[in-house]
């Protein structure tokens, strides 16, 4: 996106020199964007910033890899439950308790 921007603002520098054949600030009013083309340009990026799956660095990781960075945190008790065996979790809070199935 950004070099699509960039891309926009060399031509129109070249146009403006054609134009003009004047100095850097006669051109400016052709360099500079208007508040319209910023806002389009704010839309289109957060557009893409919503579209784009791996927004977060975490995303990069597998949930078996969280998981067991997350044991390795203070204040974190892992408690598992092999295949088919029932296991009753009781907290008293504040505390959050994820069920990872991985």
């Amino acid at each position: 996106m950004v070099d699509i921007c960039v891309r926009a603002a060399l031509n129109r520098i070249a146009e403006a020199l054609e134009r003009t054949g004047k100095s850097l600030s006669a051109i400016e009013q052709w360099v500079v964007p208007t508040e319209e083309e910023i806002e389009n340009y704010k839309r289109r990026m957060a557009a893409d910033m919503s579209n784009h799956e791996a927004t977060s660095p975490l995303n990069l990781f597998s949930t078996k890899a969280l998981v067991e960075e997350l044991e390795t945190r203070e204040g974190v008790k892992t408690t598992v439950a092999e295949p088919y065996e029932d296991i009753e979790t009781r907290v008293n809070g504040p505390a959050i308790v994820l069920t990872v199935t991985d």
